[in-house]
């Protein structure tokens, strides 16, 4: 008896240990990425974090010179204020540590929703007793493996991981009925704290909101309670510094048609997919599709939503694999009970669960292999105009400066004696203010004139631009010229491509500096 506890002890003992090895792995992984990638927006919210401490929240745009006048909403300024104090204080390695433990938290909570199905215990392999089907072991959950994978597409030191959190948390109160009858009265709370947090309190109302219908349908009856604590929670995100403003805010990236053609993480999924999250999306709307009798319609309801809602812009896919994971376990963990009915059912089972979860290690494998080269061959000059920006602060020029929408907030980092033309926060700020030294919409300008449709004079003599920071030119891999031709022949991009620099050199303009990233131009 006393051998046969030790055994058990041995074999819990093991699986907490490759359990806790293997999260120890992705934490490490995703800190290396989030520490060598550096985010379009974070130079911006790094200076802003700085200014808030010093000044207090900004309510007009600080940063640019074409729209200075307008009433900027800063919808995650405390996350601005986190990121500067880490990053002055801890340094950048132990800040991104601290970003991919908000999305490994957010990743494990979606993973052990049902706790159920958690404590199953069917073991796949004879010889090693504790790699067992559980959404508690996860080296052996194929949704958590692609899951993650999934995630770290899209992490970063970035305000939306927060997101990822705080919906993740939600959205396991939603699918757990009990635990929603307890808390759901501090959600008004949750979604005061959220929308001072990041502007992503919207997803969570959506979510809210899709449950609240579609359970209502199901029941036949309007739960009043519930209905009460959604008003109540839209009505509480206006308790933040900005007032109402924050949702003008939100309504303007959600409403704005030509987003989703310009920025690159709000494209549709189709034009930059990835095969971790295809593969996600393939194997858990198969199993949801076969036992969707099985599910609630507020279930089979998030489930669709929120999948639209990552085809139709990438910057939603974490969102949806919040939503995936555990419904698409819930559905595995049906045919598993179905399989128990044949005889040798649970055998093949098994067999078919190993079959893919050697697929799955292949992918997790494979791109872990794949981006683990592409960190350690990051550099910040190969994304960013490094040496260029030392090149211009040890020149000093004089006049203003033009430069690209992507490259904007690194500027504001790096080159903060110059304000720039455009960067990450403006993709859908527009106004009909009419000031004759600004503009009703600075990114309406920008893409127009990389579209060979604005005035590039104009704009030079408008604003009395004297340099012009570019790009040396974008590489033409085999996935680049693929997804060129995708964009061509859906319309996203035209054939004929206008080229800023080849209307410089036309215009007199002079190249003074070049190097592998970028180039400058002076006139």
């Amino acid at each position: 008896m006393y051998s046969i506890i030790r055994q058990i002890k041995s074999n819990l003992n093991y699986e907490g240990l490759v359990n806790n090895l293997f999260v120890l792995m992705l934490l490490v992984f995703l800190t290396l990425v989030g520490w060598k990638f550096i985010d379009p927006d974070y130079g911006w919210r790094f200076k802003t974090g700085e200014y808030i401490l010093q000044n207090g929240i900004p309510t007009t745009d600080i940063y640019t010179y074409t729209m200075p006048s307008f009433p900027w909403v800063d919808h995650a300024w405390p996350q601005d204020v986190v990121m500067y104090l880490t990053h002055t204080l801890l340094g950048e390695g132990v800040q991104s540590s601290l970003w991919a433990l908000v999305a490994i938290a957010a990743l494990l909570i979606s993973t052990n929703i049902y706790t159920k199905l958690a404590k199953n215990n069917i073991t796949l392999f004879k010889n090693i007793p504790g790699i067992k089907l559980s959404t508690a072991n996860y080296v052996a959950n194929i949704f958590l493996l692609l899951g993650f994978l999934s995630l770290l597409n899209y992490f970063g030191v970035r305000v939306q991981v927060a997101t990822w959190l705080m919906f993740a948390v939600f959205i396991s109160l939603l699918l757990n009925r009990k635990l929603w009858l307890r808390f759901r009265k501090f959600t008004p709370l949750y979604f005061l704290v959220w929308a001072i947090l990041h502007g992503g309190f919207a997803s969570g109302l959506a979510a809210y909101f899709v449950y609240f219908v579609f359970r209502t349908f199901r029941i036949k009856k309007i739960d009043h309670i519930d209905l009460l604590f959604f008003v109540v929670s839209i009505l509480a995100t206006l308790l933040n510094p900005y007032g109402i403003s924050l949702w003008r805010e939100v309504w303007s990236s959600v409403s704005d048609s030509q987003i989703g053609s310009r920025i690159q993480e709000w494209r549709p999924f189709i034009f930059s997919p990835t095969w971790p999250t295809s593969f996600l999306m393939g194997i858990s709307s198969i199993f949801i599709f076969i036992y969707r009798r099985s599910f609630k319609l507020e279930e089979i309801a998030l489930f669709l939503f929120f999948f639209a809602q990552a085809m139709l812009s990438t910057r939603h896919v974490p969102l949806w694999v919040m939503v995936a994971i555990p419904l698409g376990t819930k559905a595995l963990y049906m045919l598993y009970k179905e399989s128990l009915k044949y005889k040798h059912g649970k055998e093949r089972f098994i067999l078919f669960y190993k079959i893919m979860l050697g697929l799955v290690y292949f992918i997790f494998v494979s791109e872990l292999v794949y981006k683990g080269l592409v960190v350690v061959k990051a550099d910040e000059g190969s994304f960013y105009p490094k040496q260029a920006v030392e090149y211009l602060i040890e020149a000093d020029y004089e006049g203003r400066m033009f430069s690209s929408y992507g490259w904007g907030g690194y500027l504001i980092w790096k080159y903060p004696e110059k304000k720039v033309y455009i960067d990450g926060r403006m993709p859908s700020w527009k106004w009909s203010a009419d000031i004759p030294e600004e503009t009703n919409s600075a990114a309406e300008d920008f893409f127009n004139l990389l579209e060979g449709k604005g005035d590039l004079k104009n704009e030079i003599e408008k604003y009395e631009i004297k340099t012009v920071l570019w790009s040396s030119g974008r590489k033409n891999t085999f996935w680049n010229i693929v997804g060129d031709r995708l964009k061509i022949l859906t319309g996203f991009e035209s054939e004929d491509q206008y080229i800023i620099t080849e209307e410089l050199e036309e215009l007199g303009w002079e190249k003074v500096y070049e190097d592998s990233t970028a180039v400058i131009y002076r006139i």
